[in-house]
């Protein structure tokens, strides 16, 4: 062999050595980046189903705690008149009556209470058998005295913090203040002790269980009665989302396994190319580096049957990126709308701030027998007959068995109650994030092909809020 010749075969073998292990890296760059998406696709599915998990076990906590503080107040100050009669008069009957009924309030709402009733000058007159104050209570508690208006206050104790609230009493012929009523309870005590949240008020963590890092995965404001509204008590629940569980590393770790094998296999065929394939690579390369931002230009096919169909796909996805750049982001709104109106199936948008319906299409008006004009508005505890206690635990099922619906009852205009599965998903309408549910009568008359119809448009729906 002359030099030639040999220097003819080492360039032969080095463009075969190079066209290999760029189609190698092709191959390697497509499976990874599907590795990838499918990855992240699992991610996003799971932490949307868990926040919203979060986000109405945080709501219920939240009026679970201001129920019990609105029941605390009401029963107060329905003890009220026989307060001013004992500071008016001292009778021994009557302050033994009014201790017996204080005792039994010790535990109100399930909720241990500390009570006490003051004279204007400080003094303790009865209670029920609560611990005495703190100085910091007893220095708020003389302040407040003072002044005469009626307050309440977190203030520390240890660790925790505790809810101080002062009725006062005034006389009624001339307003003069006679005394107050002091309440306390700890505010540990307003959230059950299995749930992992926090209180927070004016911004303040005080009553934390444990050291957590990151945001919060919900925040609901706790709705109080007006005495306690300058607080700003709000529940977090700690975000459980960014934790990966079996359910989604299996998966991972089988595209991953899946993606090694066929890097493995794809070596020694790619060895086998012949010199134009890596020519025509390079060509497509230095085309597409060429390719302005304004569009119009396109790549050329190949010698070969591959870099020419890589050309053709992509010169497809160049035309999308242009179709894409001329159409108005409103028309993704008009396609929503259209669906929504047009469906066969029961459709629902809330407000996740507030439960409230936002809209609902023709199909749920006509399920639940209400106008449409009425459902606007309406909170969903209206429609829903279950207590916060089963929502609760039914929300938590749903997180435990990993089901993507929530089966729940509810009441239609006519005052029938149906069983009903409730898919719910987060999409965002004109700017605004919603929630969005589809809900499937799963009654006596439910019917097979209704359900896979519904199933269909549910699909397409959620295909379109993806997009």
């Amino acid at each position: 062999m002359d030099k030639s010749s040999f220097k003819t075969s080492l360039l032969r073998r080095d463009m075969n050595a190079r066209a290999a292990l760029s189609t190698v890296l092709l191959c390697a760059g497509v499976l990874a980046a599907a590795w990838v998406a499918a990855l992240a696709a699992l991610m996003w599915q799971d932490s949307l189903f868990r926040d919203a998990v979060a986000w109405r076990e945080a709501d219920f906590l939240a009026r679970h705690a201001g129920q019990r503080l609105t029941l605390l107040q009401q029963r107060i100050e329905r003890r009220k008149d026989e307060l001013l009669r004992v500071l008016e008069q001292g009778e021994d009957e009557t302050r033994a009556l009014l201790a017996t009924r204080l005792a039994d309030m010790a535990d109100t709402a399930g909720i241990p209470v500390h009570i006490a009733l003051f004279e204007h000058d400080g003094e303790t007159v009865i209670d029920n058998g609560a611990p005495a104050l703190t100085s910091n209570q007893r220095a708020w508690v003389l302040s407040t005295l003072r002044d005469g208006q009626g307050s309440s206050s977190i203030v520390m104790h240890g660790k925790s913090g505790e809810l101080l609230s002062l009725l006062t009493l005034h006389r009624a012929s001339d307003k003069k203040p006679l005394g107050a009523l002091a309440y306390r309870l700890a505010l540990n005590d307003l959230l059950p002790i299995d749930q992992s949240a926090r209180l927070v008020w004016n911004g303040q963590i005080r009553n934390d269980r444990g050291d957590r890092s990151g945001p919060p995965a919900a925040s609901v404001p706790v709705p109080l009665p007006a005495q306690f509204q300058p607080l700003g008590l709000r529940v977090e629940l700690s975000g459980r989302s960014q934790e990966l569980d079996t359910g989604i590393l299996l998966p991972a770790a089988g595209l991953l396994a899946v993606l090694l094998l066929l890097v493995a296999a794809a070596w020694p065929l790619a060895r086998r190319l012949q010199t134009r394939v890596g020519a025509d690579l390079q060509r497509l390369v230095d085309q597409a580096s060429a390719l302005n931002s304004e569009g119009g230009t396109r790549l050329s096919g190949g010698a070969s049957a591959q870099t020419s169909e890589l050309a053709r796909v992509i010169n497809l996805l160049l035309d999308v990126l242009d179709d894409r750049k001329q159409q108005p982001s409103h028309d993704y709104d008009a396609r929503y709308r259209q669906l929504f109106e047009e469906a066969r199936v029961v459709m629902l948008l809330v407000d996740p701030i507030d439960s409230r319906l936002v809209d609902a299409n023709p199909a749920a008006v006509a399920f639940y027998g209400y106008s449409r004009e009425l459902m606007v508005g309406m909170h969903m505890s209206e429609i829903n007959v279950m207590s916060d206690l089963e929502i609760a635990e039914e929300v938590r099922a749903a997180d435990r068995e990993r089901r993507k619906h929530f089966n729940f009852r509810h009441r239609l205009a006519n005052g029938e109650v149906r069983p009903v599965q409730v898919h719910s998903g987060s999409v965002e309408v004109g700017g605004r994030s919603l929630l969005f549910s589809v809900v499937h009568d799963i009654g006596p008359r439910w019917r097979e092909p209704d359900l896979i119809q519904q199933d269909k448009i549910r699909r397409a729906l959620q295909s379109l809020a993806d997009a």
